[in-house]
């Protein structure tokens, strides 16, 4: 806001370009490392309590319900009445409700390299009863169903976001006047202070406009923001894939568990052949301990 939009000259350089994508960049990797990390709590705890598949459906469930009020402006709503009306939706909570479309995706992707890897190795072959596959499937089908049901809604004008409010130009020109009267009141108290202050200089009446113009806009409308090219979804994408893996091997007891390479693998484990496919290994049965 400071940096980028409300300065004139930056603005004029790098509005060609593509640097305006960024910020939703990192809207939809946020949303994409928070539907990971979901999965990846619900893994852990499927896998160390040996749940079935009965017990595993409510947080999922509750995720979905969770998340279909979310798109349909329930949160927005919520806090909008709540602060009396002072909080209002920004275009950034719009996109975010538009990204879980496609965002909510990619953490299966690093179901699928798991399953790969633990395929290429040879030892522990990923089965429809293995809890990470189980559990990706559960949450595949809570995706869609989710998707599908926050798409119907759409179309039936399904809405309960408060009404979008744009700044007027009388709107515009009371905040510049507020921060025309700040400055009179700070010149003010200086000199009390001081009996002959410095000059200050201050930001032309012109500029000030213009900043507090553009940066409503930008956060209240009335342009949405656009849809993100194919392109820039990769680094959303490559950032909840990899720490979706990263976080399953601190949480589930290492690289050795989550390769499939301790229970039930173990009595048939060629340790030679293991260790060829990561690095020597020590006593698989003292390592998986």
């Amino acid at each position: 806001m400071k940096k980028f939009l409300t300065k004139e000259e930056v603005c004029k350089t790098y509005s060609p370009t593509n640097q305006g994508i960024a910020v939703s960049i990192g809207i939809c990797s946020f949303h994409a490392m928070a539907e990971a990390s979901r999965f990846m709590f619900l893994y852990v705890d499927y896998s160390r309590s040996n749940r079935d598949g009965l017990n595993i459906l409510l947080p999922v469930i509750s995720g979905v319900i969770w998340n279909v009020l979310m798109r349909i402006g329930f949160m927005d709503r919520s806090l909008h009445l709540l602060s009396c009306g002072r909080w209002k939706p920004k275009n950034s909570s719009k996109f975010l409700r538009q990204a879980g479309y496609c965002m909510g995706y990619p953490r299966f992707g690093a179901v699928a390299a798991l399953c790969l890897a633990r395929t290429c190795s040879g030892i522990a072959r990923p089965t429809l009863q293995s809890p990470l596959v189980k559990l990706a499937l559960i949450n595949l089908g809570a995706e869609v169903v989710e998707d599908l049901v926050s798409y119907v809604l759409w179309r039936l004008n399904v809405n309960l976001c408060p009404e979008a409010h744009f700044a007027t130009d009388q709107e515009v020109e009371d905040q510049t006047q507020s921060v025309v009267r700040r400055r009179s009141q700070t010149d003010l108290s200086l000199s009390a202070v001081a009996p002959a202050p410095a000059p200050r200089a201050y930001t032309p009446l012109p500029t000030v406009r213009r900043r507090i113009r553009v940066a409503h806009d930008f956060q209240y409308g009335p342009e949405e923001f656009q849809w993100l090219p194919l392109w820039a979804h990769l680094m959303p994408v490559f950032l909840a894939q990899f720490h979706t893996i990263l976080a399953m091997v601190i949480f589930s007891n290492g690289l050795v568990y989550i390769m499939g390479l301790c229970g039930e693998a173990i009595p048939h484990l060629d340790r030679s052949e293991a260790g060829v496919f990561f690095w020597p290994l020590l006593d698989a049965e003292v390592v998986c301990k």
